[in-house]
């Protein structure tokens, strides 16, 4: 298995045609390919909670641009907007089951 920001790369700018004036179709069919293949990536066991559990800060970067382009198309999606939130959680130390920042110590 390599990389799960791939298959988010070859279909995040559908989102952004979208917001730069693509039709609804355009942004049903890129929030579509986000579920499919998180969910396809979930079976592989290299996506839990519908982040990537693995590799590093740059290949998360690419395959979440997909997610910011949604977020930017419509900001207003509950869904989108309650992963944003549950995401920063993993790295802000609200979510007990990602102790990546210590709030005490500040690191």
């Amino acid at each position: 298995m390599d990389g799960s920001d791939d298959p988010y790369e070859g279909f995040m700018y559908l989102a952004l045609l979208y917001v730069l004036g693509g039709s609804d179709e355009t942004l049903e069919l890129a929030q579509k390919l986000w579920e499919g293949i998180t969910w396809q990536w979930t079976q592989y066991g290299q996506i839990s909670r519908e982040f990537d559990a693995y590799y590093d800060w740059m290949h998360h970067g690419e395959g979440y641009l997909y997610l910011y382009f949604l977020g930017l198309a419509d900001p207003g999606y509950l869904k989108n907007r309650q992963r944003a939130m549950r995401f920063a959680a993993m790295y802000t130390g609200d979510d007990p089951e990602a102790p990546n920042y210590d709030k005490e110590k500040r690191l």
